[in-house]
């Protein structure tokens, strides 16, 4: 039995596991004492500008390099025994994205500049994050390619550094300038994280024109394509709610303690999504091997739920002296909504993101976007119905709401699929 936990422990670390969840754990537990920081050096109203502005910022990141960092993921994984393939595809890709996400950032400086916001301040911090998008996309592809090649240790450094750098340029920015430092600390932190990259790991953003044979261009513009519906379906329902209920309720300090109210079962999400980063180039290699797919699948389902139910069941009993403690007596009026949250994170954390994300790595896409589609109407329905009845109470329960439904389908979808008897060469056919 011993010899069988060693060496069960040491293929979890040359895997690279060890490292993906340690960095993992590491970023949460930098952001969330950087958030604590952050909410102290701003004040409740300008934390409350920030959050309106960066909700609306994030509209506009759904549409991001039109998904093509979730397509580096999927194609490189596919060919990770082919170096030379898996470095076209990035190049290719590398290109693409960077020209979108150009037009995208020229989308939010007009935004800024010319919408009307009912929260005071929030165009001019929206114009300052303009330029933002084409950053973010260069890192998020270079970690792609990593994690697509399966060098975990490369990914899990990348990771740390950039968390680092995010943590301590925002905190001085903000200290410094309020929320435009904040923003401004952003940019440095990906420049400098793109940097390290490219010189420590050998993975540059591309601007050159690469040829990709139709056969890989296909289905890496499919996989992209719906991956950004996808995505951008299952997060607008965050989106949504801060957005109404920065139109119902035109109060900052309202804002301020609903975004507080989540920061927390925010922060959490790093487990569930430790172990898709993980999981994911596996499954997607063993696309097709149902047998393997379904066996590893229920493990990790069973295992993660575990988890999941042990920090839920902690965080409902300390959470009064815990947001009091952590985040000041000034956000005591966001306890209620902090444990409706907790409840939600232990449902999606358990039932949403693992399979999602899995019902990607064997290309069930539409599947996906159908799931996201019914889980961004109820969304829209339960805040528009809600929020103006319960206030920032409303939201939380439109999310749990979501959560709920998003979960149980993607959990039943992801048992459907792998519970039916196709042959390898179906792999690839849409259900």
């Amino acid at each position: 039995m011993k010899e069988k936990i060693k060496s069960g422990i040491k293929k979890l670390i040359d895997t690279g596991f060890v490292h993906i969840f340690g960095a993992n754990t590491l970023n949460q537990v930098l952001s969330f004492l950087s958030g604590i920081v952050l909410v102290r050096v701003l004040t409740k109203a300008d934390y409350g500008c920030f959050s309106d502005a960066l909700n609306t910022y994030q509209f506009f990141l759904l549409a991001s390099g039109l998904g093509i960092a979730s397509g580096i993921l999927q194609m490189c994984s596919e060919y990770s025994d082919r170096p030379d393939v898996s470095q076209r595809i990035y190049e290719w890709s590398s290109r693409f994205g960077i020209k979108v996400n150009i037009l995208l950032s020229l989308s939010i400086l007009a935004v800024g500049l010319f919408a009307p916001f009912t929260i005071k301040g929030s165009n001019e911090l929206l114009v300052c994050f303009s330029a933002l998008p084409i950053f973010t996309l260069m890192y998020e592809m270079a970690i792609a390619k990593m994690r697509g090649d399966i060098k975990a240790k490369e990914y899990s450094y990348s990771n740390i550094v950039n968390m680092v750098l995010y943590c301590g340029f925002s905190i001085l920015g903000a200290s410094f300038i309020a929320s435009k430092g904040l923003i401004f600390g952003r940019y440095l932190a990906y420049i400098f994280t793109i940097v390290f990259i490219a010189f420590r790991f050998h993975v540059f953003p591309s601007f050159k024109k690469v040829t990709l044979e139709d056969s890989i261009k296909r289905p890496l513009l499919k996989v992209s394509l719906i991956s950004v519906v996808n995505n951008g379906l299952s997060t607008l329902f965050n989106l949504l709610e801060v957005f109404i209920l920065g139109i119902v309720i035109s109060d900052s300090t309202v804002t301020a303690s609903y975004k507080v109210a989540t920061t927390i079962p925010t922060a959490l999400n790093f487990v569930p999504l430790a172990f898709a980063v993980y999981v994911y180039p596996y499954f997607a290699k063993h696309i097709g091997d149902f047998k393997w797919v379904k066996k590893n699948y229920c493990r990790s389902l069973l295992g993660l739920g575990a988890i999941n139910g042990a920090i839920a069941v902690v965080l409902l009993i300390i959470a009064d002296p815990l947001i009091i403690i952590i985040f000041g007596t000034q956000y005591a009026d966001c306890v209620s909504l902090f444990r409706i949250l907790v409840v939600g994170y232990f449902i999606g954390g358990t039932f949403r993101v693992l399979s999602g994300n899995l019902l990607v790595s064997q290309r069930k896409l539409l599947y996906n976007t159908m799931v996201a589609i019914i889980g961004c109407l109820v969304s829209i329905g339960a805040n528009v119905f809600l929020i103006p009845k319960y206030g920032s109470l409303g939201a939380s329960y439109a999310h749990i709401c979501v959560l709920t439904i998003t979960g149980v389908l993607n959990t039943g979808g992801m048992i459907y699929f792998i519970s039916r008897k196709k042959e390898a060469g179906n792999a690839d056919e849409e259900k």
